[in-house]
């Protein structure tokens, strides 16, 4: 079971969250959804019509939505299966101006929101180092170079 009660960020108002498993990240459909003014249901409809397409970009996941309530499942695609996702979403069908117009300035957030959440993983990741270490890596670099 895994606790998504992180918020990431907010688009347009609405949370989005993200699971980071094993060095994926996984985004709940039903946040997509949300922040784009489409149905989530009509977004899962997309990823069950076309299961094998996105098999290993897709999976549900139950997740604890608040202290002391029943846990819950819901789909989650990650970064690929965003991208897929999205690709597979005709706006040209959608008649909603907002709608549309939404889709397209969250699928570029969310491109950029998923760079920043990496670039702030890497950062977290690389240990610091002491002044200590830095100036012994500086002096092996003199000795090497006087040899």
């Amino acid at each position: 079971m895994t606790d998504i009660q992180e918020i990431v960020s907010k688009f347009s108002g609405k949370d989005i969250r993200v699971i980071e498993e094993n060095g994926d990240l996984w985004i709940p459909v039903v946040d997509i959804g949300n922040a784009v003014g489409y149905l989530a249901d009509n977004l899962t409809r997309v990823i069950r019509n076309n299961e094998q397409m996105f098999d290993g970009f897709y999976r549900t996941t139950v997740t604890v939505a608040r202290q002391n309530s029943p846990p819950i499942s819901i789909i989650c695609v990650n970064e690929q299966g965003f991208y897929m996702l999205l690709s597979k979403v005709d706006i040209n069908r959608i008649q909603n101006q907002e709608v549309k117009q939404s889709i397209i300035a969250f699928n570029r957030w969310m491109v950029n929101e998923i760079r920043r959440i990496r670039e702030d993983r890497a950062v977290k990741l690389v240990p610091m180092r002491t002044p200590g270490e830095v100036l012994k890596d500086e002096m092996s670099i003199a000795v090497m170079i006087q040899e």
